[in-house]
């Protein structure tokens, strides 16, 4: 985030607005599962939801090194468009997961699990930021006075697309 705000320029408000949009990438992506992979084997969704979130990095390395505007494509729109795209694929990526797991789950457990595996999901990206972060720290790549979560929290956030704030002039905190 902080490359997107301050080497690009996007502004508080825009990475606002890029975090409502991905919700529609969401939303996107269980009407997707729904509509055409619901009965599609869960290996064959695996495979190639891993396979394409794993080439969703592309869009990044075009924007950083600016490829996008060499291609004709602004930067707020192609951000909104890998943002949606984004979390479309999250989302076909994790729908048969919980799935499968609902299916296996005993009777009247089915809460209990969800609410476990969304734990160790959030703990997961919190747990890569704050890795990432460091990494960044000890290589001298995070912004003056900036907390190492990133939005002046000193927490997680894990998205690709947290909503920011004004950094506080705390040391990174480890």
């Amino acid at each position: 985030d902080s490359v997107r705000r301050g080497c690009i320029g996007f502004t508080p408000a825009f990475m606002g607005a890029l975090r409502a949009v991905g919700h529609v990438g969401y939303l996107g992506g269980v009407v997707l599962y729904n509509a055409r992979y619901k009965a599609t084997d869960f290996r064959t969704i695996f495979a190639w939801a891993w396979l394409v979130q794993g080439l969703s990095i592309v869009p990044d390395l075009l924007l950083v090194t600016r490829a996008n505007v060499a291609l004709g494509l602004p930067d707020h729109a192609f951000m909104l468009g890998d943002q949606i795209l984004h979390q479309m694929l999250g989302q076909l990526k994790h729908l048969p997961f919980l799935v499968l797991a609902a299916r296996i789950c005993p009777p009247h457990v089915e809460a209990t699990l969800f609410a476990t595996i969304m734990s160790i999901s959030n703990f997961d990206a919190v747990d890569e930021f704050q890795k990432t972060m460091g990494l960044r720290a000890q290589a001298g790549g995070l912004e003056e006075g900036m907390a190492v979560g990133g939005d002046g929290s000193g927490g997680g956030g894990g998205g690709r697309a947290s909503t920011p704030t004004t950094p506080t002039r705390s040391a990174p905190s480890r």
